[in-house]
Parts: structure tokens; sequence; C-alpha cells
């Protein structure tokens, strides 16, 4: 048994906050005494209120042990910090070439790290770290057995296409935009869905950036001389809770998640469970968890990182790369899931819940967890 405190940003209301729910779910789910205190890793103010909190995140906040064996810290590399006894680093990377970075020298200070996928290991252990353990996403599975309403708002009889992720060049939702719109035509029963964020912009405002930027894409794409004959994409800038999330995905069809880097991405695990055929682009830390079997795995290519759109100034430089997927080969998996047979929607669907529940649960990445820890500091 180990007596853990785990420093994690599970108050705010993101990806990272869910995440590091689950992270302190799997662990009391596994057996582990956990004491959870708050970090915040995100502009401004609108965090997960105490009323709102799980129960089990809540007991672990209450909770204060006398003596801790082990401290794990999920935060990002560079807010790393060794304490006096074993500190172990919980992250994920989403670029490639981390040792060319700052954050490379911040990770090597840890007793161990935890990483979301294996496609993480191998990077590290190439870039010669050592004590690196691929441990998942943790997800709650039994929201897959939930019957849900539909989302409103999303068009019946259609094929919806569905993205979920933040409004930044790292997710490549121009790849999306041009593969949907240059392979389907406006008469087909299709439909593009895009639950999209960003920090520090009102999701009022940010509704008009999205519909001006695919706008100006659209002029660029002079697919129709006639604007208006393009699809109109159903789009959802404001916060919606864990069960609307769940309405989204059982509403839609097909996830699509184009990014150019990306560790285990939980929408896209997610929409496993929820038997929706993801198409991930290869090289990312998705390719570990979708296969041909569940999903469809689009080719891609390693590309210096050139952006200006970062949050963190010591990471993103051209010294790194990131996967740039094939466009032409991201329409024709487009296509196929959209006329794939029953027959094999119900094998891929079947596959992916299989790979979520038996692999993603709480209590399993627990155990991966504690064995890791336990592999390194036997008790």
């Amino acid at each position: 048994m180990k007596n853990i405190l785990m420093i994690s940003p599970y108050r705010q209301k993101d990806g990272w906050g869910h995440s590091g729910q689950d992270y302190i779910k799997s662990l009391m789910a596994a057996g582990a005494k956990v004491a959870a205190r708050p970090i915040y890793m995100a502009p401004g103010n609108d965090f997960v209120q105490t009323e709102d909190l799980p129960e089990e995140v809540l007991e672990a906040e209450n909770t204060s042990l006398d003596k801790y064996d082990v401290v794990i810290e999920n935060v990002l590399p560079h807010l790393f910090v060794k304490r006096g006894i074993p500190t172990w680093l919980m992250c994920k990377l989403e670029s490639d070439g981390i040792d060319q970075t700052s954050w490379f020298q911040h990770m090597a200070l840890a007793d161990g790290l935890l990483m979301t996928g294996d496609h993480d290991v191998r990077e590290l252990n190439k870039a010669g770290l050592k004590g690196v353990y691929g441990v998942g996403e943790p997800i709650d599975s039994s929201k897959f057995e939930d019957v849900y309403p539909r989302f409103k708002g999303i068009p019946k009889n259609t094929f919806n296409f569905y993205f979920i992720g933040e409004f930044i060049e790292r997710k490549n939702l121009d790849a999306l935009i041009v593969a949907f719109h240059s392979e389907f035509h406006h008469t087909e029963p299709v439909n593009l869905v895009l639950k999209v964020h960003r920090g520090g912009i009102p999701t009022s405002h940010l509704v008009s950036i999205v519909r001006q930027h695919v706008g100006e894409l659209k002029q660029k794409m002079r697919v129709y001389r006639d604007p208006h004959l393009y699809k109109t994409e159903f789009i959802v800038s404001e916060y919606i809770s864990d069960r609307q999330m769940n309405m989204l995905h059982d509403t839609c069809d097909c996830f699509v998640m184009p990014s150019r880097g990306e560790a285990p991405c939980r929408p896209a695990v997610d929409a496993l469970g929820f038997g929706n055929t993801p198409i991930v682009t290869d090289g990312t830390g998705m390719s570990d968890v979708v296969t041909n079997n569940n999903g469809y795995v689009v080719p891609s290519r390693r590309e210096p990182i050139l952006t200006k759109d970062t949050y963190v100034s010591s990471i993103y430089t051209s010294r790194e790369t990131w996967q740039e997927i094939d466009v032409l080969e991201l329409k024709k998996a487009m296509r196929a899931a959209y006329s794939e047979s029953e027959e094999s929607k119900a094998k891929k669907r079947a596959d992916g819940r299989d790979v979520v529940v038996e692999n993603y649960g709480h209590k399993r990445i627990g155990q991966r967890i504690l064995e890791a820890m336990q592999y390194e500091y036997p008790s």
C-alpha cells in the first residue's frame, strides 16, 4: 500500500482537469491512499467549484496523511519540483525531439516518469531518459452503458463527423475542413460538428473567430462559386457538462483527430468507447490506441514545427517535429467511414469498446501506476 500525494490540475474545466480527476480516481480504485492538492496551469478563474467535484476527488482533497511514500506531480515539466521523497512526474508530450528543449532537463530531475502513452515512452527512451513508463489515459467506462438524448441542434438523418479540441494550430483543424468540403458534395447527407475552445477567448467571440477562419479557408478552396453552397459547420464553443459531452459523442458517428502532435487524445479514446470509429493521424500517441480494426489511421510525414501558437515559450520550436497528416488520405478515410457497411461498423465498434474497457478503466490505470512505482521503489 502506498500513501501518495497527488499534485494535479483537477479543478480546471478542461482536458487537464478531467484527466487529473480520473487519475486520482484510478489510484484510489487500485487501493492507494491518496491526498490530492490542486495546481492551476490555465489562465482565467473558471474552475470547478467544490460542490461539483466528484466524490472521490473531494475525499482525496480533504485527506491529510502523516507520511507520504511518493509524490506524483501531474504538471507541465517546467513546473516540476523535486522533493525530499521519491517524486514522479506525470505528463504527456505533443511533439517529438523534446531533448532539444529545456523540458528535457526538467524531466531528467524526476525519480520516474509516468507518461500517458507508449509513443512518449519510445521517444524519451530514444533520447536517453530512464525510468519511463506508459500508464495510459484513464476513462470512466461506465458512461458507455448509459442511454443519452440527442445533442440539441445537430441535424438528424445525417452522418455526423465531429471534432473536439482546442482551436490551435497543433490540432490542425484546417486539414479537416479542407478534407470534408473537398470530399463530400453539398447534397450528400453528411455534417461536420466542431466542439472547440480556446483559453482566454470568450465563447461567444470564439464562434465568430472560427466562422471567419473557416470562411476564409473556403474562399481559398474555391470549390463552389456560390459560398452558400458549402455546408455550414455546427459549432459548439461554450463549456458543456460531462453529460452533454457524452450526448455529443452518442449523437455523432465518426470522430476525426487530424492533430499534428498528440498524446492519447481523451475525446478520441471516448469516441472508441462510444463505438464511433475514430480517424487519427499516424505517428502520434493515438496510433498506439486506434488501429484499422477499430478505426482509421491516416499516414503522415514528420515535419519541423513552425508555429507562433504556443502557451509555453520553451517548446514548439523548429528543433522539434510533429506529424503533418496526408489530407488526400484523410479524405479517403472519411469516405470509407461514411460508406462502411453496417457489419464492418459493428466489428469496429465492438473492438474499440473492448480496447477502452479492458485497457483504460480506472482500476487498470491505477494498477499500472502502482506497478511502475513498486518496480522502482519496492516497499
